[in-house]
């Protein structure tokens, strides 16, 4: 349990949730699970939001999807992270992932593979943290790399992780959308942040928009609001617009 960065504790979750996940049991013995989700507990998460993502982007014809906020690593790690196996961008793990059920039972029985091999690793200082380290051995199991839709992730950074200094990072006409808004390290801050989802329910209901019940093709936090805004400069250049190397 004081394992820093939890790596490995991570793994094992996932594991361990695969194992539900493929056979249910209690009271989740006829539950129909299709996807599962991990996020840091200073996360705020839209469970509305997420239902109207995984509608939207749910396809039957592809069994391994793996959606999130793309991440490089610190440009000084990038080389080395590359060097360690990373082939496309990883999920960061504080907003949060979503995976289908099939891509974690591919990646789950090669997980311990995976991390062993990575942990060898001669640029093991770069890479060991538990989001780039499960992306890669998820990668490695599937060759899905996180949100692979280059034009769906520019278009709906869902996930969303505050780079800036300020706590309503996201627009109140776009919260609706969001599925997740990391990080939030003080109570009072989750609790403001609910009574803002309260107020753009209320709003939505009393002006009839529909855009609340139903996911649209918007742009919520698009490469072009973050530049705006002020992001740094290698967050969002080419490489952020393509989930490969």
């Amino acid at each position: 349990d004081d394992e820093y960065p939890p790596v490995r504790k991570n793994v094992n979750m996932l594991k361990a949730i695969n194992r539900i996940v493929q056979k249910p049991e209690g009271r989740l013995r006829d539950a129909q699970i299709g996807y599962i989700m991990k996020v840091d507990d200073d996360s705020y998460v839209n469970l509305d939001g997420i239902l109207r993502f995984l509608a939207y982007h749910h396809n039957t014809s592809q069994a391994y999807q793996f959606w999130g906020e793309r991440g490089f690593g610190r440009k000084k790690d990038q080389e080395g992270i590359r060097s360690a196996g990373l082939r496309k961008a990883y999920c960061l793990g504080g907003p949060g992932y979503i995976l289908s059920k099939e891509a974690l039972a591919a990646a789950s029985p090669r997980f311990d593979d995976c991390v062993n091999e990575i942990s060898r690793s001669p640029h093991k200082k770069a890479v060991w943290h538990s989001d780039v380290v499960i992306s890669i051995c998820i990668t490695k199991a599937t060759d899905v790399g996180c949100f692979d839709n280059d034009e769906d992730y520019r278009r709906n950074r869902v996930f969303a992780n505050n780079y800036f200094a300020y706590e309503n990072f996201v627009h109140r006409d776009d919260l609706h959308r969001i599925v997740t808004m990391h990080p939030y390290k003080k109570a009072g801050q989750m609790a403001r942040q609910y009574k803002r989802f309260e107020r753009r329910v209320i709003q939505a209901a009393k002006t009839d928009d529909v855009s609340i019940i139903a996911w649209k093709d918007a742009v919520v936090l698009s490469d072009e609001v973050y530049q705006n805004i002020g992001l740094p400069a290698e967050l969002v250049d080419g490489k952020r617009h393509s989930n490969s190397w």
